[in-house]
């Protein structure tokens, strides 16, 4: 019986530790994206702003990253296109390492959702809430003609190491 106690204990405070990473991973990744890059990061901000766009969406200006197979001037529709989406705290800067790599192989799409990154900020509730993040994504895609193969990644922080 108290073998069982303590696994439950052990697994409560594996829980535990988990959040608390997570947590303190979100509270950098704001704190970095409100006050300086990553070092990494900070390197590749020619390549981000040439490729980046502001996009007007449902009210709300968000900062999106397009650039076509092999740096081409248009989205090539032969090819998939490869949709990358940060998480809380995050911003597609995050994704450097792979838009450089995956522009050989596929058209590359990455966004800051509102309030992230270089989109802006928005008093407004509903624009944070999962339905309307979704629905930013799909307006992107849409706007953009992308193929019918489509893959959307959400890479972890392994992107920054």
């Amino acid at each position: 019986m108290s073998n069982n106690r303590l696994m439950m204990n052990g697994c409560s405070t594996l829980t535990a530790v988990a959040f608390t990473s997570a947590a303190v991973i979100a509270a950098y990744l704001t704190f970095m994206s409100k006050t300086e890059k990553h070092p990494l990061i900070k390197q590749d901000d020619a390549f981000l702003a040439k490729y980046s766009e502001s996009m007007s969406i449902r009210d709300k200006s968000l900062n999106v990253f397009r650039i076509p197979y092999k740096y081409a001037t248009e989205m090539d529709k032969k090819k998939p296109t490869i949709v990358f989406i940060h998480g809380v705290g995050g911003q597609l800067a995050q994704f450097i390492f792979q838009l450089r790599h995956f522009v050989n192989m596929a058209n590359v799409i990455a966004l800051d959702f509102v309030g992230f990154g270089h989109s802006e900020k928005s008093l407004n509730y509903d624009h944070y809430v999962t339905d309307s993040i979704i629905e930013d994504i799909m307006v992107v895609i849409k706007t953009h003609n992308v193929s019918s193969d489509l893959a959307v990644s959400e890479p972890s922080l392994h992107s920054l190491t």
